[in-house]
């Protein structure tokens, strides 16, 4: 990720003239702990002083890093916005820039901030690879194909893997409903909860026995938890919501 390994570069940021607001004041802090950029604002008056949200803040910063060359961290921002602007439907939250945001919702919009942010963290470790060998090593034995596959998705990126290891993958996609992931979540606590490689390549949908008229059963309500636990858990930008009316899901 080439902004997260560039060089210090200090970003300047318009804002209307007022102070800064605690939930501007926070994804600034987001950026600048997940990228090397130094991001300092200035008072514009010619950006009225109840002019947007934190969603239009956040598209002044999208702007001025883009402007800047850091497109990368600039990018992560913009599908933030985007997930936060797309129809409840589509696995968005229905917002707009110039709507009033309650405290939960700038919390949304911050939660998907770092979320995205991390993404590029996740990103960057996936980019790292095993150095590929011309010839192999002295004394090792030759690997399969199916060896040579998990090799190459083993997360210790060792290079190489043998009969009765027990290794960690880097799986392209995890794809999960409320139901499938009550059972994984006991799998993942047994092995001492080793958080997951990617945040941004787990879907999950709460689709199958979370319904609205069930909200408030016991064992519906623990599936909703356990998967909202798990959004909150890895920051992932990829959580569908529950069915919001009988046999739909967004």
């Amino acid at each position: 990720m080439k902004d997260i390994i560039r060089p210090s570069l200090t970003v300047v940021v318009p804002i209307a003239d007022r102070d800064l607001r605690p939930a501007e004041s926070k994804c600034i802090s987001l950026v600048e702990d997940a990228s090397t950029l130094t991001l300092s604002t200035t008072r514009d008056s010619r950006i009225p002083t109840n002019h947007g949200n934190l969603l239009s803040f956040l598209r002044r910063l999208s702007t001025s890093l883009q402007g800047t060359g850091a497109v990368v961290v600039a990018g992560a921002l913009e599908e933030a916005i985007q997930q936060c602007i797309a129809e409840t439907d589509f696995g968005g939250y229905g917002l707009n820039e110039q709507e009033t945001l309650h405290t939960s919702q700038e919390a949304d919009v911050i939660f998907l901030c770092s979320a995205f942010l991390e993404a590029l963290k996740s990103a960057a470790r996936a980019g790292s690879k095993p150095q590929l060998l011309s010839q192999r090593p002295k004394g090792r034995r030759g690997m399969t194909m199916a060896e040579k596959i998990f090799a190459m998705h083993d997360v210790s990126r060792r290079g190489y893997v043998k009969p009765g290891d027990i290794i960690q993958v880097e799986v392209d996609w995890v794809l999960a409903s409320e139901l499938s992931w009550q059972g994984m979540e006991t799998v993942y606590d047994s092995v001492g909860r080793p958080g997951i490689f990617r945040n941004d390549r787990f879907w999950l949908a709460g689709d199958h026995r979370v319904e609205p008229p069930l909200y408030d059963q016991p064992k519906v309500k623990n599936l909703m938890d356990t998967s909202l636990r798990a959004k909150q858990d890895f920051k992932m930008t990829d959580f569908q919501g529950f069915n919001v009316r009988a046999n739909t899901c967004f």
